[in-house]
């Protein structure tokens, strides 16, 4: 199921379980399209997008990640993907993004 056009802003945070394997380093903020919503992966649905700040460390990169808590909190897990590997993976903070499933 696609969702809309509209960016959301995802702010990666340092929690529990982060890696990053580009420099090491928390990334800023970024904007992101959600390309498809309530991707079930198995244990929980989620989303896949694709990081579109330009100029950003993960520009162009796509991602999977799926709400934190079981009451919608704006936080999620989110694993952003390069090549074979992940470039980022761990939590964040989302505005403009919605959950109508839990």
């Amino acid at each position: 199921m696609a969702q809309t056009a509209n960016p959301i802003r995802v702010t990666p945070i340092d929690g529990w379980g982060f890696m990053e394997t580009t420099d090491g380093k928390l990334a800023s903020p970024f904007e992101a399209l959600i390309t498809e919503s309530h991707v079930d992966f198995d244990v929980i649905f989620g989303w896949r997008g694709l990081v579109i700040s330009p100029q950003h460390k993960y520009c162009g990169l796509t991602f999977e990640m799926t709400p934190r808590h079981t009451t919608w909190s704006n936080t999620v897990v989110i694993n952003i993907k390069k090549d074979d590997t992940w470039a980022f993976s761990g939590m964040a903070d989302t505005e403009g993004l919605e959950c109508d499933w839990l």
